[in-house]
């Protein structure tokens, strides 16, 4: 319950599409403690687009005591279509 805590403290947003017409939006969303609970029984669980500066907190917090194993990767900048005719499978998943 800790983990999912300091999870929390994060204020994390997730992404989903949504189809309106032809069109695909795609709609911020925060984290709550029952989907961070849900993700986190599949592991390896990543969480993308996390700021440096809200990082910070988790690696002071799992130092004092270990919470998680975790890695940082490079930022790979992804486009997604926001037509629903040129849209592939990728295109309508949530962005975790």
């Amino acid at each position: 319950m800790n983990l999912i805590e300091k999870l929390m403290d994060l204020n994390l947003v997730y992404t989903i599409p949504e189809i309106v017409g032809n069109d695909i939006f795609r709609v911020s969303k925060p984290y709550n403690s029952n989907l961070i609970e849900e993700r986190l029984t599949i592991l390896p669980c990543k969480f993308s687009n996390i700021p440096a500066e809200k990082l910070s907190n988790l690696i002071i917090s799992n130092t004092d005591k270990k919470l998680i194993e975790f890695t940082i990767i490079e930022f790979e900048e992804t486009t997604k279509t926001n037509r629903i005719e040129q849209s592939t499978d990728s295109d309508l998943l949530p962005s975790w």
